[in-house]
């Protein structure tokens, strides 16, 4: 019996291989699987590849987790690409992988802050979500948001002819931009993608942690936003913690705003511990009737 758990986010692709006692027999890594961003042929590429490092044979059952599975058409366009790497393949959202690795199912939630953001929660019987339906519908709390509203507060103090503030400064050295125009044709005539705007939310967040009340708002309004999710959430699926994951907990001034709003209702935070491909070997391992319960990951 051969379990394999894929993660597939925005930068790489991980594949863990199990035996049935949860041993680990291989895991393999390639490129980015996020397939609104690479095309469904080289997601699958990159899919197979990691796969093919981690395991020779064939799995038996294989969880496949992947960044960018927002609907349910989402879902219809990569099952068949997939279907092939193993007997039984089963697809899940890459933060409902992530939340199980931690909870193995139990009632629980999840705040995702990278250069996209989600919350997931879960009571056993029903998922509920909150953003989590990419950078135009939502993505509130996320590095991309935060990027953009630093692009966007640069523009209104360069175009009010202002002295030019810390937050300012740091957006366009981040850009590359001497002047307004330069920002302008940076934003609108450079070849650049959703990743590059979200870079520059650190940029903004250095600003906010040397002073700039400007930065400091954003930073703090956006880490608010997604912990007020979060909160609605865990009181929804009735938890008193919620799991944290993505670059934008690294900061410590995000981090400690989105942990103060949860405080101010009771509810702690933590961040995550394993990796989602685990997670996603815990789902398919939990999908076998005879193996749920003993599956358990070892090192």
């Amino acid at each position: 019996m051969i379990i394999l758990g894929i993660n597939g986010g925005g930068t790489k692709t991980r594949a863990l291989a199990y035996e049935a006692d949860g041993t680990l027999i291989g895991s393999g890594y390639s490129g980015s699987s996020n397939y609104h961003n690479m095309g469904l042929r080289k997601t699958t590429a990159n899919i197979r590849e990691a796969v093919s490092k981690a395991v020779a044979a064939r799995a038996d059952i294989a969880c496949v987790a992947l960044a960018g599975m927002d609907a349910e058409e989402h879902f219809d366009e990569v099952r068949p690409a997939v279907t092939g790497i193993a007997r039984r393949v089963i697809i899940e959202q890459d933060s409902f992988a992530e939340l199980y690795a931690e909870t193995r199912g139990a009632n629980g939630v999840i705040a995702v802050a990278g250069t996209g953001s989600s919350v997931i929660g879960t009571d056993g019987r029903r998922r509920l979500r909150a953003s989590g339906c990419g950078w135009l519908l939502s993505d509130d709390g996320s590095a991309y948001a935060i990027g953009r509203e630093g692009l966007r507060a640069a523009c209104r103090e360069l175009n009010a002819g202002r002295r030019r503030t810390r937050l300012v400064n740091a957006v366009m050295e981040g850009v590359g931009a001497k002047d307004l125009n330069g920002l302008v044709v940076w934003a609108y005539e450079e070849s650049h993608s959703i990743g590059r705007i979200a870079q520059l939310a650190m940029a903004v967040n250095d600003a906010a942690e040397g002073g700039d009340a400007e930065a400091r708002r954003i930073i703090t309004g956006c880490s608010r936003q997604l912990a007020s999710y979060a909160r609605e959430i865990a009181e929804k699926v009735r938890v008193r913690s919620v799991y944290c994951t993505g670059g934008m907990f690294k900061s410590a001034l995000y981090s400690r705003e989105f942990s103060g709003t949860l405080k101010g209702h009771g509810i702690g935070m933590s961040i995550t511990k394993n990796n989602p491909a685990v997670g996603a070997a815990c789902i398919a391992a939990d999908r076998l009737g005879g193996l749920h319960g003993g599956f358990m990951p070892k090192r």
